[in-house]
């Protein structure tokens, strides 16, 4: 992504403020964490992108907190990061409650860029990103569920042939 320009997801949070631990808030029962420290040791993260008001969203919740809870209790690297879509701050906390992973802080300008930059168009959402910050898929419920035992969905890049390439003579 820095080829084309993109920041990545750490440069992001920092950006907008989050380089403290005031711009996220740690799951129910939870330590706060900075974006550093929130990424360490991580090998995919997810950013889910959720609301309460969203009846997919509320259906999905549950399936993708048991996804998470059976890879973490297994030493998987995976940690997921709630960005809010509220329209109000009673419904957060209460929706934020049934989760075991951080969120951001609802409102600002920070859910909103992070939409556009992983082109998220509906919720639910999960943007699945490697530890470089490479985008792993924005399909990641279906990743997931369907393919769990396959964690951390390395993909070998394929073989370079430039007879099929269109440039080549």
């Amino acid at each position: 992504d820095a080829h084309l320009g993109r920041p990545t997801l750490e440069a992001l949070l920092s950006s907008a403020g989050y380089d403290g631990t005031g711009g996220l808030l740690p799951p129910p029962g939870g330590a706060h964490r900075t974006p550093a420290q929130l990424l360490d040791g991580v090998e995919v993260l997810g950013l889910y992108f959720s609301a309460s008001w969203c009846a997919p969203c509320v259906e999905t919740t549950p399936l993708l907190a048991s996804a998470y809870a059976s890879l973490r209790s297994r030493g998987k690297g995976l940690e997921l990061l709630l960005v809010p879509q509220d329209r109000s701050e009673a419904a957060f906390d209460e929706y934020r409650g049934r989760m075991p992973w951080p969120s951001l802080t609802l409102g600002g300008q920070l859910p909103a860029a992070l939409m556009g930059h992983y082109q998220v168009t509906s919720l639910p959402a999960l943007v699945l990103l490697d530890k470089s910050g490479a985008l792993i898929s924005t399909d990641g419920v279906r990743l997931l569920r369907r393919h769990a035992r396959a964690f951390p969905w390395s993909c070998v890049p394929p073989p370079q042939t430039p007879h099929l390439h269109p440039l080549y003579e």
